[in-house]
């Protein structure tokens, strides 16, 4: 009898040209390619690398991974994962349609292709206006400039609802780097202002300001990739929950920030806790993973992206998505269709925004309840219900990507300081006919008095589903800065079934912190 090696070599080098194709370059490498479509003998496989790797002339095995665009793979990856990169959102026709968001960062190029409109733009000042009838840009605050230095806001308004323009010059070669939401308008915040010396720097201003010219543009969600390196609860934190807590429809997005190693240090220092950015309470804070085919793969987060918890012991991030190689929009003076490749939570930030935007309009098209668009049932969701079915939609992830850094895997469970509530995936947050499993029940705007409780009895029936989920968010009153215990209101939750009291975030008791 062969063993496996020999067996598999014996299937013939026939049996391995049905699953791959061997090629060559000039370079003396050969590549060995996966068949599309076709399955891997993972045995043969490794005897095949095996074999290789024992050739007298063979100097390496390596693995080659895919060149991805990553806007294109985020997205079906943030929708759920579906088999073969299916967009679920898109099929049904919920593309951010009749939403807009409002991002602060170092401005926007309206001359990208992605936000070019033909019939003129938006005026670029200090007054605020809004002209709803553009394509793209709908508002442009510029605070110092109304041109986007570095190219970070160009990326990231890319990433949430970029769209290629139609007619002369706006071709993008057939590759799709389109945004998370591509039918959504966006507001733009040019935050970003130069020295004395040149140096650009981010300069947002108060909540209240800032904030409110985007709800004057019709915007509900706001995409903030950008930090201080702070970890405590400061005057900034105070503002946003502040703001959100008397504007419950406003829903806050930033990114977890890039500080989870240090790699300058000797020795390299990976998983460092308590490096969490953007931390007010109601904000919905993002963690970076890695991309398809990338590293350990989709379900880890990546090396870079910050940990909590909180100064005061909260959990942040709340939620991850894709943040390592997203292709989005590059800036630019002229006309282009130019795209680029970026790394970091600032990447993953605004695929989520994007995705709260696919939410927004899920609810107030009449998606829900029966997964079908139904305007009898259209509802205009609060900023907290966004968090919630994205909290309530989290797959949980398997630890810290650190392996390119030369550093061992770190584990994460959910509820950590790594991944908060996991991967984000909109098939798990809310119910599609015939697109997903997850049947969905919400309950927004309950109104509770000091001390009191509400209670609602569910009857699963002959549900055959092995996995339930609960999750209660609200907006709190904004707290003091340097607290300890920042909640003001502190609502618990528990769920009993068959006599069983359970509690949520992994806790065997009250949750107290969150």
């Amino acid at each position: 009898m062969m063993d496996s090696k020999n067996s598999c070599i014996a299937a013939g080098v026939g049996g391995y040209t049905n699953t791959f194709t061997l090629t060559a370059d000039g370079n003396s490498r050969l590549q060995l390619h996966q068949k599309d479509g076709e399955l891997i003998n993972y045995e043969c496989l490794r005897a095949l690398v095996r074999s290789l790797a024992e050739h007298p002339f063979v100097c390496k095995v390596e693995e080659d991974p895919p060149i991805v665009v990553s806007n294109n793979n985020a997205r079906w990856i943030m929708q759920g994962n579906a088999p073969n990169k299916q967009l679920p959102f898109f099929e049904v026709g919920i593309t951010g349609s009749g939403q807009t968001a409002q991002i602060s960062d170092s401005g926007l190029s309206i001359n990208s292709c992605y936000f070019y409109d033909s019939s003129g733009a938006v005026v670029k000042d200090k007054s605020g206006s809004v002209d709803g009838s553009r394509r793209k840009v709908v508002q442009y605050y510029a605070k110092s400039d109304d041109f986007d230095d570095g190219g970070h806001g160009t990326h990231c308004a890319g990433t949430i609802l970029g769209k290629i323009c139609t007619g002369n010059g706006c071709s993008a070669a057939g590759v799709q780097h389109d945004g998370s939401a591509p039918d959504a308008k966006i507001a733009v915040y040019d935050i970003d202002k130069k020295d004395d010396e040149g140096e650009t720097f981010l300069y947002p201003d108060s909540a209240d300001l800032m904030f409110g010219h985007g709800m004057d543009a019709g915007a509900m969600v706001h995409s903030a990739s950008w930090g201080s390196g702070n970890n405590n609860y400061k005057s900034m934190e105070r503002e946003h929950d502040k703001f959100q807590y008397e504007n419950p429809d406003f829903l806050v997005i930033f990114s977890a920030g890039n500080e989870g190693e240090d790699l300058k240090a000797k020795p390299p220092v990976f998983n460092r806790k308590n490096t969490v950015d953007g931390i007010a309470k109601n904000n919905l804070n993002v963690c970076a993973t890695m991309n398809d085919g990338q590293g350990l793969g989709q379900q880890y987060i990546a090396y870079f992206s910050s940990m909590g918890p909180t100064d005061d012991g909260r959990i942040k991030p709340d939620i991850c998505a894709p943040g390592m190689s997203i292709n989005s929009a590059k800036k630019s003076i002229n006309r282009s269709c130019a795209s680029e490749s970026m790394d970091g939570t600032s990447m993953a930030c605004p695929g989520v925004a994007g995705s709260a935007l696919l939410l927004r309009q899920y609810f107030m098209d009449g998606f829900y309840p029966t997964g079908t668009k139904n305007s009898q049932d259209a509802l205009t969701p609060t900023g907290y219900l966004i968090k919630a079915v994205i909290l309530n939609s989290g797959r949980p992830l398997l630890g810290r990507d650190n392996d390119q850094q030369g550093s061992a895997m770190y584990p994460s469970i959910p509820y950590d300081e790594s991944q908060g509530f996991g991967l984000i995936s909109l098939v798990d947050a809310v119910y599609l006919k015939d697109k997903s499993e997850a049947k969905v029940l919400v309950w927004d705007k309950v109104e509770l008095e000091v001390g009191g409780m509400w209670e609602e009895t569910i009857n699963s029936g002959s549900c055959n589903a092995n996995h339930t989920s609960v999750t209660m968010s609200y907006f709190d009153k904004a707290g003091v800065g340097g607290c300890s215990e920042c909640l003001i209101n502190r609502l618990e939750l528990t769920v009993i079934k068959s006599g069983q009291k359970l509690y949520p975030n992994g806790k065997t008791g009250p949750d107290t912190k969150n």
